[in-house]
């Protein structure tokens, strides 16, 4: 986004209209050999709601691990990462279920709020 803004920020009717959307994915490594596992639901989209993504602590980044913290869109977003304008600031925490994303969980805020990075 260019920094040189006319208006104020918040006044611009679609200030994201350059951000591609982002999905969250799961890709799982074939180690023997030595690719990217395709098929069996690989690689897996855990969500469509315009993630941001959180840093993982060194110690645990490589370990199996169920659930992911990050903030997302407020509303439910129809993604095609070829296109752009969807992007927007983020207005919820999501718990993501890497096993099973039909109990992903959504906490939006007022349409004025926007949270910090979750801890």
């Amino acid at each position: 986004l260019a920094a040189d803004f006319k208006e104020p920020f918040w006044q611009i009717e679609n200030p994201f209209r350059d951000v591609s959307p982002t999905r969250l994915i799961r890709y799982t490594v074939d180690i023997q050999n030595k690719k990217l596992a395709i098929g069996n639901d690989q690689p897996k989209v855990l969500t469509t709601r315009l993630p941001e993504f959180p840093s993982i602590p060194r110690d645990i980044s490589t370990r199996r691990h169920r659930y992911i913290y990050p903030l997302v869109a407020r509303k439910k977003v129809n993604v095609n990462p070829k296109t752009s304008g969807l992007g927007g600031p983020v207005a919820a925490v999501a718990k993501i279920d890497s096993e099973d994303t039909t109990n992903n969980q959504y906490f939006s805020f007022e349409p004025y709020e926007f949270p910090g990075e979750a801890i």
